[in-house]
């Protein structure tokens, strides 16, 4: 396995699924691309050993992960320190973020995380609008992919005032150009 930083990862088999494995073929090929947690670095020989079970990727806390050896100079109070500051800048941001509002039945004053908990038992291809964090020249969509699987995307207003006009003539999603929102979640 070929990290990003040139490392070459290891995944042993214990280290694949949280239930047993009978093959390490049954659960990744070579140029499967996986999400997991670093366990270990060996600097000298620029090798990582890694774990993809879903019980050590989700871990955010790490209380799984008894077999990794943590760096002697990692500060974890200090990294705890750095996720709290980060959180309350963001509730700091939102706080400051102005209500805004557009005739649409698929608008809702939400955050990234309420729209994604609306759609949780909505069918897929259902969407939510809400404000974006971009600017007021933007709006957000929520669209529900899958289980748990969501896509956000940025529709932005090209018109002359600043604020997002639903009504403007130049709507984009991405580098596609829509006359409305409907016509624009109707292409995807």
């Amino acid at each position: 396995m070929q990290t990003p930083t040139s490392f070459a990862g290891e995944i042993s088999e214990d280290n694949l699924t949280d239930d047993g494995v009978s093959h390490i073929d049954d659960i990744i090929k070579q140029g499967d691309i996986v999400q997991g947690r670093i366990l270990e670095v060996d600097k000298k020989t620029m090798k990582v050993k890694l774990t993809i079970r879903p019980m050590d990727v989700l871990d955010t806390r790490r209380s799984t992960l008894k077999s990794a050896k943590m760096d002697p100079y990692y500060d974890e109070e200090a990294h705890q320190k750095d996720i709290d500051d980060e959180v309350s800048a963001r509730r700091k941001k939102a706080q400051k973020r102005r209500s805004r509002f557009f005739a649409h039945e698929s608008f809702r004053e939400f955050t990234h995380l309420q729209a994604e908990q609306h759609l949780s038992n909505a069918q897929v291809g259902d969407y939510v609008l809400r404000p974006s964090s971009r600017g007021d020249e933007y709006i957000a969509v929520t669209v529900k992919m899958g289980p748990d699987l969501f896509l956000h995307l940025q529709i932005k207003s090209v018109s002359k005032g600043k604020a997002f006009d639903p009504m403007a003539q130049e709507l984009f999603i991405g580098s596609e150009k829509f006359n409305d929102i409907d016509e624009g979640m109707n292409e995807l």
